[in-house]
């Protein structure tokens, strides 16, 4: 009897090593937010992220920016990626609207099959001959 039990503990661990093996591992959902001021106060911009960022990079974002100023000049935002392979990707710039306190927001996804290094955002707007400029970055 003692060894058909050895027997059947040891054939019951080895299933669930195969089992376990046989499962895709599955890196836990990570979220994070970039935001960022420009020195001025025209505007204030960023981007929140929930996903998986690895082995490769799947995020569910919610972009936003909020122009401070009535000055006729809305604030542009975009998102850029360093990616594993050493190459960065540079995604479309978005102009949030004209007007004080005026909140625009997109929602969108990012994915990288190269896997992410880093996440940056950047914001601008243009008075003139000035350029106002704003920056995060993830991980810090």
């Amino acid at each position: 009897m003692r060894r058909s039990t050895t027997l059947t503990a040891t054939l019951v661990a080895a299933a669930a090593a195969i089992a376990t093996l046989a499962t895709p591992a599955r890196s836990a959902d990570k979220s994070f937010t970039l935001e960022c001021e420009d020195r001025a106060g025209s505007f204030r911009a960023g981007a929140t992220f929930s996903g998986s960022g690895a082995p490769t990079a799947r995020y569910e974002i919610r972009i936003w920016a909020i122009d401070r100023m009535d000055d006729g000049h809305a604030p542009r935002i975009r998102l850029r990626s360093s990616n594993k392979d050493g190459s960065f990707t540079d995604y479309s710039w978005r102009t949030g609207d004209q007007g004080q306190n005026v909140l625009t927001g997109w929602d969108t996804h990012l994915q990288q099959p190269k896997g992410l290094a880093r996440v940056y955002l950047e914001a601008y707007t243009v008075d003139g001959d000035v350029n106002y400029r704003c920056g995060d970055h993830f991980p810090k």
